[in-house]
């Protein structure tokens, strides 16, 4: 299906201020007639806080009529309209008209109610008049988005954020275009085809939409308008970047949304809107941000592998995988694994966009592996350990007693197979243990060198440094027990789109006050930010001069401190009046 170069948004109208007013550049403003009135009753995923309502009476009935113009015509053959209606269901008046742009039966196109009932056309008209395409049931009673466009003889629509109708063919012959006046509520010229009901967010483009850019306006990203989609839909057309508020614009590739699917991050003040099927699209992605985002844990306690950040990658337990009571703090459960190659003994997290980390990342978790665990078994591994991808994996270092990483940069002009890590740890005996494994790229462009370090029961045990390239993300899937060799345990797996200082590695292996990792990236991030949050039912406020120990915590009376690096700094939950100098 065919765009411009900028799809053009020629009529846009909001209701927000108790008119007709048109909000593109366009000035298409419209007239209205018989009164039509106005209400609060808004769809909920847009920013909207008006509609507008037609009374549906026959002949004299309320409408919007806009002038034709030149900006109207749609001659080149293509045109989107997009609108929000909640009809009156109950009205028993048939063939209603919600959109007209028709010169009565000739040429142009409209949306119709079928006969009484609930379902609805989409009604074109050119040299061969009245072709219709389904649109659904919308006469229902409810709030609902319809998106209907025409390219020179495919149309397709869309309803309430689906593609129902792709590529049907019509009759274009020489088009649709005529010089009618653009009606909302009624019929151009049949009486008693008034429309009953609420109206809102109604748009016109002179082309026809992508799907990806269809599929976005039903839930818009950060809350934009038409307006400022039409913006986002420019810079991905135009390569150009632009800006909305305080957020620049730009492209991006290579994200794993699926077409018209958005993400607000928000700890990473970042936003992306991917716009086609081979991941392009748009990101806000240069505002200055500290905070840290946790991207997936997994507790096992559901015996599932059930995601518990906010992000919802949820992983898949294969039918040998099994769940025991056996875990580091006695309560809860963890997930077993018992070797032997076994293909159903595996959990798998399929990738999605914040999963896909790249330059900064943390990996937590606890486990008991036992010493007949075959050499370089690997446990977690996100990639496929190609000589030309992006990967990263953590096994058996070799027979050692040591749990090491390993590496492969070799598809950003990096290095394959880095083992790290393995030298020290003494991990591997049989009993629990809580690793933290942290890497980081040490600066800008394709050939910095990156670190990485352990830790291992609350203390740092080593750090190196190994050829980061441009990264080890990739679009994989986080499998644990790839391969089936493991012997053991894990439990409270954990992965972080960010680079966990030593302080906060080190806190994560006794918590304070039992916190969960959720709650502990909440008490970072009063670290990183400054901005004091309620956690735990305590207010937590960023403060200095403690004397704890890096990544240690005290608990006294009902003052609660957590220090987060070696000078002294951190977070406390105190009555207000207590004097930090008592540490």
């Amino acid at each position: 299906m065919g765009t411009q170069a900028a799809a053009d948004l020629v009529g846009y109208w909001t209701f927000e201020d108790d008119d007709a007013s048109d909000g593109s550049a366009y000035g298409n403003n419209g007239t209205l007639v018989n009164a039509p009135a106005f209400s609060n009753d808004v769809p909920a995923t847009i920013s909207s806080l008006r509609s507008i309502s037609f009374n549906g009476s026959d002949n004299d009935g309320s409408y919007v009529q806009v002038p034709h113009s030149s900006s109207l015509a749609f001659t080149g053959g293509t045109a989107t309209v997009s609108f929000w209606m909640k009809a009156n269901a109950a009205d028993p008046s048939p063939w209603l008209r919600a959109i007209n742009k028709d010169n009565g039966g000739s040429y142009g196109f409209e949306v119709q109610r079928n006969g009484d009932g609930a379902t609805a056309t989409f009604r074109i008209d050119t040299a061969t008049n009245n072709q219709g395409i389904a649109i659904g049931s919308i006469w229902n009673g409810a709030w609902n988005h319809i998106i209907c466009s025409l390219d020179n003889g495919k149309a397709n629509v869309w309803l309430n954020g689906v593609r129902t109708v792709n590529n049907a063919t019509y009759f274009h012959a020489d088009g649709f275009d005529n010089t009618a006046n653009f009606i909302m509520g009624r019929s151009f010229q049949e009486a008693a085809r008034e429309y009953d009901g609420l109206m809102d967010d109604v748009a016109l483009w002179d082309t026809a939409l992508s799907n990806g850019m269809a599929l976005a306006l039903y839930n818009p990203i950060c809350g934009y308008t038409v307006s400022q989609m039409q913006t986002l839909f420019n810079v991905y057309n135009s390569g150009v970047t632009d800006t909305i508020g305080e957020r620049q614009w730009h492209t991006v590739t290579n994200l794993l949304l699926g077409e018209g699917r958005s993400l607000v991050w928000t700890n990473r003040n970042a936003c992306y809107l991917q716009l086609d099927a081979a991941g392009k699209g748009v990101a806000s992605t240069n505002l200055a941000t500290t905070a840290l985002e946790l991207v997936g844990y997994w507790t096992f306690d559901g015996e599932d592998a059930s995601d518990r950040s906010v992000y919802g990658n949820d992983g898949t337990v294969e039918s040998h995988v099994a769940f025991t009571n056996d875990t580091p703090s006695g309560t809860g459960r963890s997930a077993a694994f018992f070797g032997g190659g076994d293909s159903l003994a595996q959990i798998n997290v399929p990738n999605s966009q914040t999963m896909a980390v790249d330059d900064a990342m943390t990996l937590c978790f606890w486990v008991r592996m036992d010493t007949n665990t075959p050499s370089w078994t690997r446990f977690l591994r996100k990639g496929d350990e190609s000589n030309t991808h992006n990967s990263w994996l953590v096994d058996r270092d070799s027979s050692s007693s040591n749990i090491g990483i390993r590496y492969d940069t070799a598809g950003g002009g990096g290095t394959f197979n880095q083992n790290r890590l393995g030298g020290s740890g003494s991990e591997i005996d049989g009993t629990w243990h809580h690793v933290v494994i942290v890497a980081y790229d040490n600066g800008s462009g394709t050939t910095a060198n990156g670190t990485t370090k352990k830790f291992v029961d609350g203390e740092l045990v080593l750090s190196q440094t190994y050829n980061h390239g441009t990264g080890f993300g990739n679009t994989l899937p986080l499998e644990m027990n790839n391969g089936g060799q493991f012997i053991g345990c894990l439990d409270e797996v954990s992965l972080w789109h960010a680079a966990l200082t030593d302080g906060m590695a080190i806190a994560l292996y006794d918590p304070i006050n039992g916190f969960d990792q959720t709650q502990m990236l909440e008490l970072f991030n009063v670290f990183v930010t400054g901005q004091a949050r309620k956690v735990g039912g305590r207010l937590w406020r960023p403060v200095s001069g403690l004397s704890l120990g890096e990544g240690q915590s005290a608990v006294m009376g009902d003052n609660c401190y957590l220090q987060l690096d070696a000078a002294g700094n951190g977070v406390a939950a105190t009555i207000p009046g207590t004097r930090i100098s008592v540490l």
